[in-house]
């Protein structure tokens, strides 16, 4: 599915700007087709006119010749105003079109487009495909979504991590280059052996840090030195890097070896039965159940990597 996405998506940005090509070639060759036509049909209606009048009597061949061709011209030129006009409004029409592709683009922004941690260079593998080399998707992505005329919707961005449905653990490095996203060998390993897959998509907010050095007021522990964690309620699955559109719906603080560890509910915005859901009350309406769900998988796989953890090595 994702194949012919893929190729559906390459076949329109090929034939997109053919199209518009076509377009805009049309209308001068037609204006060209016009001119050479007319200027022709101009020469056969002299010959014509030199036929017919060259039998009334008293009428010098010369003098036939140089009426039948202004009459001809006349004509020529009144066919070659009306091409004119119409390759004028065909230009503007094109020139509308363009100015209208432009503004769409720039109120909507680029669509429909990795990680490491510092110590913890034993964890880093490879990075997936990223949607360009050369930037954050940490820092250069803005957090909040703004109208085309720069106010605040109420809504934010995400970057995707671990696609829902799948069990590898990739995470926003902040110690890589451009802060590229990287699996987590260690901790893809421990989502294989609790073998249940990830529920819901997982992801963190752009431009936001957890400070170890600051102390959460509810809590009374440090940050865990990340970005901000996110829960996506929506449930179609998005893939690693992707940035998402979202409301924020609650939140919830797990203490992770002594650290805050704060998980926002959000919501996609753009697709899904729950798209317009505004609270977690909303969620529970449309998807009774949704929320636990999610908590308790969340629990279930903290307790199997305690567990997993504590056991003594068997001897053989």
């Amino acid at each position: 599915m994702e194949a012919a996405q893929h190729a559906l998506e390459s076949a329109k940005a090929v034939a997109f700007p053919l199209s518009l090509c076509m377009f805009a070639l049309y209308p001068v060759a037609l204006f060209i087709w016009t001119v050479f036509e007319g200027r022709s049909a101009a020469r056969l209606q002299t010959k014509a006119s030199v036929v017919d009048l060259s039998q009334d009597a008293g009428v010098g061949k010369e003098e036939v010749t140089k009426k039948a061709y202004r009459d001809g011209r006349q004509r020529t030129k009144a066919r070659s105003a009306v091409f004119g006009r119409v390759l004028a409004l065909a230009l503007a029409c094109l020139a509308a079109a363009v100015s209208v592709g432009a503004l769409g683009a720039f109120v909507c922004g680029p669509p429909g487009q990795g990680h490491g941690r510092v110590g913890r260079t034993g964890r880093r593998q490879s990075m997936p495909a990223a949607p360009t080399a050369d930037v954050s998707l940490w820092h250069d992505v803005d957090l909040h979504v703004k109208s085309w005329l720069d106010e605040d919707t109420g809504l934010f961005r995400y970057v995707n991590e671990i696609p829902l449905g799948t069990l590898d653990k990739h995470e926003v490095q902040p110690g890589e280059p451009y802060n590229r996203i990287v699996e987590d060998p260690v901790g893809s390993a421990r989502l294989k052996a609790f073998g249940q897959p990830v529920p819901f998509n997982y992801g963190c907010f752009p431009q936001t840090y957890r400070d170890p050095d600051e102390i959460d007021e509810l809590h009374g522990a440090p940050g865990d030195d990340d970005p901000l964690d996110v829960l996506d309620v929506s449930g179609h699955s998005v893939g690693v890097g992707d940035i998402v559109e979202c409301r924020i719906l609650g939140a919830v603080c797990l203490v992770d070896e002594g650290e805050a560890d704060w998980k926002v509910f959000v919501v996609n915005t753009r697709a899904g039965p729950l798209a317009h859901a505004r609270s977690v009350e909303d969620v529970e309406a449309v998807v009774p159940g949704r929320i636990q769900e999610m908590l308790g998988w969340m629990e279930d796989s903290e307790t199997s990597s305690t567990a997993r953890a504590r056991t003594p090595p068997r001897c053989t």
